[in-house]
C-alpha cells in the first residue's frame, strides 16, 4: 500500500473507532439524562442524544458502506421489463403482440 492509501486507510479507522466510542459515550449519556427529574431541560437532553446517536450511526453505516467493494454491472432494463412481461400470467400474450407492432414485426 502506498503512502496516500496508507494514510487514507488509517483516517478511516480512526473514524470508525471514534464513532464506535461515541456510541459507548451516548448511551452512557442517555441513561444518565433519563435518571433526570422529568421537564423541559431533561428533554432537550434527550432529543441531543438521539441526534447524537444518529449522527454516529450515520458515520458508521458510511464507514461500512465504504468498507464493501460492491461490484455493479451495467443492466439492460428493456431487455429485463421485455423478459417479464412475456412471462406475466396477466399480460397473456398482449405484451409480445404490442412490442411486435411497435417494432414493425408482425
Amino acid at each position: 500500500m502506498r503512502g496516500p492509501d496508507r494514510g487514507y486507510e488509517g483516517h478511516k479507522r480512526i473514524v470508525a473507532d471514534a464513532a464506535h466510542e461515541l456510541r459507548t459515550l451516548i448511551a452512557i449519556l442517555t441513561t444518565r439524562t433519563s435518571a433526570l427529574q422529568p421537564g423541559p431541560e431533561m428533554t432537550r437532553l434527550l432529543e441531543d442524544t438521539t441526534r447524537l446517536t444518529v449522527l454516529t450511526g450515520q458515520v458508521l453505516d458510511l464507514q461500512r458502506f465504504d468498507r464493501q467493494q460492491a461490484a455493479f454491472a451495467p443492466v439492460d432494463f428493456v431487455a429485463l421489463a421485455d423478459t417479464k412481461c412475456r412471462s406475466s400470467p396477466r399480460l397473456n400474450g398482449s405484451w409480445s403482440r404490442a412490442m411486435r407492432r411497435r417494432s414493425g414485426m408482425r
